[in-house]
């Protein structure tokens, strides 16, 4: 009877990677197979270069490649590390180690970003560039629109300020002079008292808390202190 074993590593490992040599003798002069040749000459690496032409192959690496950024850098080392190792380690395991395995993807993405633009052709080349800069003017769009709201929005803060500040001085004409001049003092020793002396007055106003009684000192610069009775 023959071994199981032996049937499903030649079915699951030995035709697999029969298959794809097969499809790299096809595609010599692809872009996949120039860009694993000069990264396996930049950087000697022990993955094998049918191994990251496949992984170059697929439409995530291709995506990864064409828009650059963190979270694609990330994303070309994950999923190397994972297209290096082999299903059944036989020999020089310490090389499919977890840390050994990232350390030599993120060589090797590295790499394969860095000699992409040079490995396609001319035609790819351009197409590519062309989207890059089609991605990065309209991140700047953006990023302007997200700007121009946020000064929109201080801008909008700034003018509520002083309609407070305003609004403080009207009500504060229409208090009896022995309780306006206090507030006026303490208002021109700290601008930046009128929101809670507004607030004050508005609650004197609707009878909800008397001017009789407080301690204007405790709010002055320095004290420490609140406004209250």
């Amino acid at each position: 009877m023959p071994d199981p074993f032996v049937g499903w590593f030649a079915k699951e490992v030995l035709l697999q990677e029969a298959f794809s040599r097969a499809l790299d003798l096809l595609g010599r002069q692809s872009w996949r197979w120039r860009l694993a040749g000069r990264v396996r000459r930049q950087t000697r690496t022990w993955i094998a270069g049918w191994r990251l032409r496949r992984w170059l192959g697929r439409q995530a690496t291709w995506d990864a490649l064409v828009h650059p950024s963190p979270e694609h850098a990330e994303l070309l080392v994950t999923t190397l590390a994972a297209a290096a190792r082999p299903r059944v380690v036989l020999l020089r395991p310490a090389r499919y180690t977890q840390e050994a395995l990232r350390g030599e993807a993120t060589r090797v993405a590295a790499a394969a970003a860095e000699q992409f633009i040079a490995a396609l052709e001319a035609s790819q080349a351009v197409a590519v560039v062309d989207r890059r800069h089609q991605l990065h003017d309209e991140r700047t769009g953006r990023q302007h629109a997200q700007l121009t709201a946020q000064l929109a929005a201080g801008h909008q803060a700034v003018l509520e300020r002083l309609d407070a500040e305003r609004d403080f001085d009207e009500r504060l004409a229409r208090l009896p002079p022995t309780v306006r001049e206090p507030l006026q003092l303490l208002n021109e020793l700290d601008r930046g008292a009128p929101p809670p002396l507004w607030g004050l007055l508005a609650g004197a106003q609707l009878g909800q808390q008397p001017l009789v009684g407080v301690d204007l000192h405790a709010a002055a610069p320095g004290a420490g202190g609140a406004l209250g009775a």
